[in-house]
């Protein structure tokens, strides 16, 4: 009896263990249509049961796929720091997987976690080489200021023909269709005109396309201030050349921040573009190059009138020191993830991090204060601005914005003061009087704010609401607008 009553045990469990094992299958195929919900379900039965045995879903590869699905979920409903999880969990379950590491690389770097980015990015590039792996490496290791490893991993990206070949044609084709409608009755002129301005869209962009790694790495080497072989890079790229104003027309297949940087380190006396391509490069998050630019034209332009541009630039518009090139990127990639990633309390994070890199970067300070204005929080925006100020008393759009923010919290002796400050680095914006002639109004100081007015309407007159009021005052002047008195 003993022995029919364990076999008896035997297959009950049995039963019940195949039976489980059906359960866990339907419960994971069910979950098909929504990948994170399948992915948590693999992850939540694997310490109770073998299930990548039995469920091929679960297994390796399989459970990588599910992880990239549910991370391509949770990216979509812009949830960046779960998606990274998934892709973390792709990567362990398939560490031979490129595209698991590539997702991870990716999402990290978002993030401003350029460490993992970095591993990550390597991993896929010794499993899988290819243009775009080096690429990615090249970039992070930019952003963490690895200079050595950036150049190294470029120069084994400069891309295949096919690709500077696509490039030549999609120039091409919008080239020629933009002629075609011109010249259609005329086929003589259509040959003449629009073959041949195609012809040459496509040698430009061919030749630009096969520039623009090099370009890069020509950067990285002049901001670390490693001129020496930024000139041998271009020396052998065949941009250096006697015949060649940088700041003027050129055939070169170089952009403008290329083309300035050459004028630099070649024409000295004749470089003075740098000042608009180093305030074009500071809009664009690079505090480091432009201030390298701007100090060039300081210490070597001929025009007077170009170094007080440049030192009002360097001054007011700029960090009042060389900020770290760590620091510098997270700014940038908290930047992205507020404006174009729509993440404001992952930007939030990112631009602490910065602060901690270089806690007298006052960009990040202004940045957080920002975000804080977008949330109509504007208690918080003060504090954030106030700290930016401290840091760095010249900083212009930090002054502007403590204005706006104290006038929103009706802080007006605040406002005023901010934006006098700011109007006195600034004194052509017309924004910034009229919002000390509206800021006057409310101190009940109305003969100054409509003088203040009238100076925004002259400036811009464009600004309706200003010259309305204005208007409801004096009644309007045929001759120029609005004019309780003048203002020359």
């Amino acid at each position: 009896m003993a022995p029919r009553a364990a076999r008896r045990g035997a297959g009950v469990l049995v039963v019940l263990l195949v039976g489980g094992v059906l359960i866990v299958t339907l419960l994971i195929v069910a979950a098909a249509r929504a990948p994170q919900v399948r992915a948590g379900a693999c992850r939540a039965f694997r310490p109770l049961v073998a299930v990548d045995r039995f469920v091929p879903v679960c297994g390796g590869q399989s459970q990588a796929k599910l992880e990239l699905g549910a991370a391509r979920e949770a990216t979509r409903r812009l949830a960046y720091r779960e998606a990274l999880g998934h892709s973390r969990a792709a990567a362990a379950a398939a560490p031979d997987l490129p595209a698991a590491h590539v997702a991870r690389g990716e999402l990290a770097e978002m993030l401003g976690e350029y460490d993992e980015a970095l591993a990550a990015f390597q991993r896929a590039a010794a499993i899988a080489p290819s243009v775009d792996a080096s690429r990615r490496i090249g970039a992070i290791a930019d952003r963490l200021g690895q200079v050595d490893l950036a150049v190294q991993t470029l120069d084994a990206a400069q891309g295949p023909w096919g690709e500077h070949a696509a490039a030549g044609a999609r120039s091409a084709a919008g080239a020629f269709v933009g002629c075609a409608p011109l010249y259609w009755a005329n086929p003589f002129r259509l040959w003449q005109t629009c073959v041949n301005r195609s012809r040459n869209a496509y040698d430009f962009s061919f030749d630009a396309s096969r520039e623009v790694v090099p370009r890069w790495v020509f950067r990285i080497f002049v901001e670390a201030g490693r001129y020496d072989p930024a000139l041998a890079l271009a020396r052998a790229r065949g941009w250096v050349r006697a015949d060649v104003d940088y700041c003027g027309r050129h055939a070169l297949p170089i952009d403008e921040e290329t083309s300035a940087l050459l004028a630099m380190l070649t024409q000295p006396e004749r470089a003075d573009c740098a000042v608009g391509t180093a305030v074009s490069v500071a809009d664009d998050g690079g505090a480091r190059l432009a201030r390298m630019m701007l100090l060039d034209r300081i210490a070597h332009s001929p025009e007077a009138e170009t170094r007080e541009r440049a030192q009002y630039y360097l001054r007011y518009r700029l960090p009042d020191h060389e900020v770290p090139r760590l620091a510098e990127a997270l700014n940038a990639t908290g930047w992205r993830l507020q404006h174009i990633h729509d993440a404001p309390e992952e930007a939030l994070v990112v631009f602490q991090k910065a602060i901690e890199v270089d806690p007298r970067f006052s960009w990040p300070h202004h940045n957080i204060g920002r975000l804080y204005m977008a949330k109509a929080d504007y208690e918080q925006a003060r504090i954030w601005l106030e700290r930016a100020l401290a840091v760095n008393p010249d900083h212009w759009r930090a002054l502007y914005n403590y204005g706006v923010t104290s006038a929103n919290l009706k802080r007006w002796p605040d406002a005023l003061t901010a934006y006098r400050k700011a109007l006195a680095i600034s004194p052509n914006d017309a924004r910034l009087h009229a919002n000390v002639g509206w800021t006057l109004i409310e101190l009940g100081q109305h003969l100054e704010a409509d003088r203040e007015l009238q100076i925004a309407v002259r400036l811009d007159p464009s600004l309706q609401a200003e010259r309305a009021y204005l208007n409801s005052r004096y009644g309007p002047d045929a001759r120029s607008g609005p004019t309780p008195f003048s203002t020359r």
